[in-house]
């Protein structure tokens, strides 16, 4: 027993019937010749070559008092390619959206770290400041004067480091007490900085993070919609796998996998 045909396969063979003939045909005739053809009632005819008319998978004109029925291969091929292109633009308009939101992405997150980066360098990078004394001179007016170029030699000025060769030991054991405190407020300065830096890097980062999943939010919405456009273009190609595969295969480029778009990671 021959299986029961479904209603896309019988539509399928009269499509294929009236490209054979190669001619028009009237109803008359086609509800002679058509339930043999597809396993259908005369009764059915009309309502078959309707539903293909509506499909634009036939045409139809009515010549004189009656319709007249044909399907040519090169009309179906003409017919084909108008909706190629129609979805050819469509998806091109997607994926010019896709590209655009991927770029504005990239630039978005290229900003957020240089910034970071900058804040944190910003952070680290502390003036050191030279400890100044003010003095009464003779006339009673104030001088400011840096304690360590008083104290400090020609040859120690010239290579800006004390020169403990020279004086007393306690004039020695002085400068390396002052040495010992300037140093000491400078571990304390950086510390205050590190401390700083940290809290804002913290910040930014959860700032930045934030941000990238809006940015992935949204890219996963653009994806959704592409999706909808293929299942719109599967729609159009009427379960031709072949040209599917290869506008998908155009549109996405380098983003196309075995059946369809890459996952984002």
């Amino acid at each position: 027993m021959a299986p029961k045909l479904s209603k896309s396969d019988k539509q399928a063979l009269i499509v294929t019937h009236l490209q054979a003939t190669g001619t028009c045909h009237t109803l008359k005739d086609l509800e002679k010749t058509l339930p043999s053809v597809a396993s259908i009632n005369s009764i059915q005819v009309k309502e078959y070559l309707q539903a293909l008319t509506d499909e634009n998978q036939i045409r139809v004109e009515k010549i004189g008092s009656g319709n007249w029925y044909w399907s040519f291969g090169s009309d179906e091929k003409v017919q084909r390619e108008r909706q190629l292109d129609r979805v050819l633009t469509e998806v091109e308009k997607a994926r010019k959206s896709y590209t655009e939101m991927g770029a504005a992405l990239a630039a978005e997150s290229t900003r957020r770290k240089q910034d970071e980066e900058q804040a944190i360098l910003g952070f680290v990078t502390v003036p050191i400041p030279i400890p100044s004394t003010a003095t009464t001179t003779s006339d009673g007016t104030n001088s400011t004067t840096n304690p360590d170029s008083t104290s400090l030699t020609p040859n120690e000025m010239e290579t800006g480091a004390p020169n403990f060769t020279s004086g007393s030991v306690s004039e020695i054991r002085q400068k390396l007490m002052e040495v010992r405190a300037d140093l000491e407020a400078e571990v304390h300065r950086l510390r205050v900085a590190e401390t700083g830096g940290t809290s804002l890097r913290q910040k930014s980062v959860l700032q930045l993070r934030r941000e990238l999943a809006g940015f992935r939010q949204q890219a996963l919405q653009w994806t959704d919609n592409l999706y909808v456009l293929e299942q719109h273009l599967r729609e159009l190609a009427v379960g031709d796998q072949e040209i599917v595969t290869a506008v998908l295969h155009e549109c996405y480029g380098d983003e196309y996998v075995d059946g369809g778009l890459r996952e984002l990671e």
